[in-house]
């Protein structure tokens, strides 16, 4: 059984962590923001993954009953944040890659504070959107993830409030190496 208070305390770290994120960005030089080594995404790409991510969240779960009608429920117990991560981090290790629609083009320098906003105004929807769904909701209700297949509204918020810290951790080791 999910505690009353799960949804609040999942959707309050998902929200901790991209704003952990939106802080993190804005100590960036110019310089950090669009450095690119060994081929991998500069910060900035990696920003605008995260605003495709969240905005495609934000979008997906305003209908509760298209939902239902599309993808159904989820008759698993919910997986905890721990075995929805471990499971991502698998699908990773085995070669798992973002789908076409959710890479980042090129960015630049000026972009930063449009997607900065574009994260908080999604936060904003995410917030009236996900906590108007009830915990049982959360734990049963399907949707689409592009690499796990379906899963509940509750398991995509834990994968997408570890999904940022991955990102952040990406940039980190990007400017350091």
């Amino acid at each position: 059984m999910t505690p009353q208070n799960f949804k609040e305390t999942l959707f309050q770290q998902f929200q901790k962590n991209h704003l952990d994120l939106i802080e993190y960005i804005n100590t960036l030089t110019q310089e950090q923001f669009l450095l690119s080594k060994n081929q991998k995404w500069t910060a900035g790409q990696q920003l605008e993954h995260l605003v495709i991510s969240i905005k495609t969240f934000a979008n997906g779960i305003t209908n509760k009953s298209i939902l239902l009608e599309k993808f159904g429920n989820i008759t698993r117990p919910r997986l905890d944040y721990e075995n929805v991560v471990k499971t991502y981090k698998n699908v990773l290790a085995n070669g798992g890659k973002a789908p076409e629609i959710y890479l980042p083009k090129t960015v630049e320098w000026t972009q930063k504070e449009g997607f900065i906003q574009d994260i908080q105004k999604y936060l904003k929807r995410l917030e009236d959107n996900f906590l108007q769904y009830t915990n049982e909701e959360i734990d049963t209700i399907a949707i689409p993830h592009p690499l796990l297949g379906l899963i509940s509204v509750g398991e995509m918020c834990s994968i997408l409030t570890y999904h940022v810290l991955h990102h952040q951790a990406q940039i980190a080791l990007g400017i350091r190496n």
